[in-house]
């Protein structure tokens, strides 16, 4: 059987997407203390988290926040975005129990005319391929 691409697994994995991230402690942290919250409820996750590897080098029991700072290294520079999650369903909902949608909001000038500048690239791509 396949596995399956989890954002959980892939921040904490060495050459994953954690290793892009400027502030990848405390991503990563954040993102194993939210994680061990909902495996109290989830035997799938928790399932996981019994592989995973999870940060040790920052205080996991620090307090949540709605609203994170993620810093992301690229070759165009550090982008840096706003990020905030949402979570539907109630937790006796089978179909979306497990459904979460991360936000990424541009955090200031430099990132929101990166992300203007790779929608552009992509929007001429697809009419490009529209055409062919």
């Amino acid at each position: 059987m396949r596995r399956r691409l989890n954002l959980l697994d892939t921040l904490l994995r060495p050459g994953g997407l954690g290793d892009c991230l400027v502030n990848a402690q405390e991503i990563r942290a954040i993102a194993w203390q939210r994680a061990a919250r909902e495996a109290i409820s989830n035997p799938d996750l928790a399932r996981l988290m019994q592989h995973l590897a999870g940060p040790t080098d920052i205080p996991l029991d620090t307090p949540s926040s709605p609203l994170i700072l993620t810093r992301v290294r690229t070759n165009k520079g550090e982008l840096r975005f706003l990020s905030t999650f949402t979570t539907f369903g109630m937790p006796l909902d089978i179909t979306v129990a497990s459904l979460r949608i991360e936000h990424l909001i541009p955090a200031d000038a430099h990132t929101w005319q990166r992300m203007k500048e790779a929608y552009e690239l992509w929007s001429a791509a697809g009419a490009e391929t529209a055409h062919e």
